[in-house]
């Protein structure tokens, strides 16, 4: 189901989203709009604005009950289907196609019994994290705004990882919609093929309605920033090396280079400024962390912003950055050399980008059994760089410098280059995720995203 090409094709594909308009006004109570409609542009645009897609149609569910009709809409009328629910993992165009926005699927069920929670595909992790605090309980969180739907299939490592695993580890079910427009629900019980390549393996294999994430018992701890000068980003990322090894084996600590945004929010005299910054979460004694902490802070002394403290899960990740247009690149490490750590001080002194470095092991590398396939267990770093769409060949040559010591893999989330797609796997993980794939979608309906084509890649 490849989009129409060239001019006849954009010609074909806007009588076909005309076509799958007027069925979904005429079957459906969701919100349609082609081309020229008065909300077309406000609801085609993903949160990363390299991306233009130009949909020949923009679905968007009342419930969850409509997705069924969409999935069958699409097909009937030979329309590329790309779902989306918040838009923050978008990396391909839905040009010439169905765009299914899931966005307003937004129930959410705490099940505080089970150390659970029930979420739609537009629900956000600062909405579970909110609902679940009452009750004692927080969600493996990464950032507040993203959607929890995509930061599961991903992966989803965030502040509670190294205590308690992947996102994805904790994916208890999830009710989907398949590429024949059947309803069902996924568990280790019911459909466990599926079950396994939703806990990492991306959104090949149908669009999701509803999923139960497992909650963990932790509401606080001590963590919080600690922002220094960049002149002191050399030291700390040394010191940082040195230390990680000694950290109790719940800290998530990790180490930020970036500019700060010149936002009423930050002090006037730093508005601009290139940093670096300490980030961390533990969740022993607030003197067992001070511990843990002190020789990394002292590396740079007193810090221009920031510190840390006793704070609630709930405050970490909060904020939101404005939809952008931005390059990604990631990659994967067992040990940060040297060359890693002057390649990316370099980096961070002349560009105005991010470049983000996190600590992984812990219970990362001790996956439930039997384990789903995010991510690469025996990681010890990732790398993660973002830049302006105008530094392409910076980036490009950034990462050449890192390959010779990376491992060669990736990480579903972070990832933003399609034709990485096979690296975020392991190749026994990557080979039965296209068995699944083979079984539940053999026309491969759902490609346009880190794809895994059900006749495999050729490679391997």
């Amino acid at each position: 189901m490849d989009p129409p090409a060239g001019r006849g094709g954009d010609i074909l594909s806007g009588a076909a989203g005309r076509a799958a308009a007027k069925a979904l006004r005429a079957t459906t109570e969701g919100e349609v709009a082609v081309p020229g409609d008065a909300r077309y542009d406000a609801l085609r645009l993903p949160w990363n604005r390299r991306l233009d897609p130009r949909p020949a149609v923009v679905f968007r569910p009342h419930s969850a009950a409509e997705v069924p009709t969409a999935v069958a809409v699409a097909r009937t009328h030979g329309l590329p289907l790309a779902p989306q629910s918040t838009g923050h993992g978008t990396e391909l165009p839905c040009d010439g196609g169905l765009l299914l926005l899931t966005g307003g699927l937004s129930e959410i069920t705490v099940r505080p019994e089970r150390h659970s929670v029930r979420v739609g595909p537009g629900v956000r992790m600062a909405q579970v994290v909110a609902a679940a605090r009452p009750h004692g309980l927080t969600p493996v969180a990464g950032s507040g705004e993203v959607g929890v739907t995509g930061f599961v299939l991903g992966g989803g490592i965030g502040w509670l990882s190294r205590a308690h695993g992947l996102a994805a580890d904790g994916l208890l079910a999830a009710d989907l919609v398949t590429s024949t427009a059947d309803t069902l629900t996924a568990s280790p019980d019911e459909h466990p093929d599926l079950h396994w390549a939703l806990r990492g393996g991306g959104g090949n294999f149908g669009v999701l309605t509803a999923l139960e994430l497992r909650l963990h018992p932790v509401v606080d701890g001590y963590g919080g920033f600690a922002v220094y000068d960049l002149r002191h980003a050399a030291g700390i990322l040394r010191r940082y090396r040195e230390l990680v090894s000694a950290f109790d084996e719940t800290a998530t600590v990790g180490v930020v280079l970036y500019r700060q945004p010149a936002t009423p929010a930050v002090p006037e005299e730093l508005r601009g400024r290139p940093v670096v910054a300490v980030r961390g979460l533990f969740l022993t004694s607030d003197a067992a962390a001070r511990r843990q902490l002190r020789p990394l802070l002292a590396e740079a002394g007193r810090p221009l912003l920031g510190g840390f403290r006793r704070l609630p899960v709930a405050a970490l990740g909060v904020g939101t950055t404005p939809p952008t247009a931005r390059l990604q690149h990631v990659d994967l490490f067992r040990a940060l050399p040297d060359p890693v750590l002057d390649a990316l001080v370099a980096w961070a002194q002349a560009r105005s980008g991010v470049v983000e470095i996190r600590l992984w092991g812990g219970a990362i590398a001790r996956p439930p059994v039997p384990p789903g396939p995010a991510g690469h267990r025996d990681t010890r770093f990732s790398v993660l760089v973002e830049a302006p769409v105008g530094a392409a060949g910076e980036l490009a040559a950034l990462a050449g410098r890192l390959a010779p010591h990376a491992t060669g893999g990736t990480f579903l989330n972070f990832l933003s280059d399609p034709g990485r797609t096979r690296t975020a796997f392991t190749p026994a993980h990557y080979d039965r995720l296209v068995e699944v794939k083979r079984r539940h979608d053999p026309e491969n309906v759902f490609h346009l995203n880190h794809n895994i084509p059900p006749e495999g890649d050729g490679v391997g």
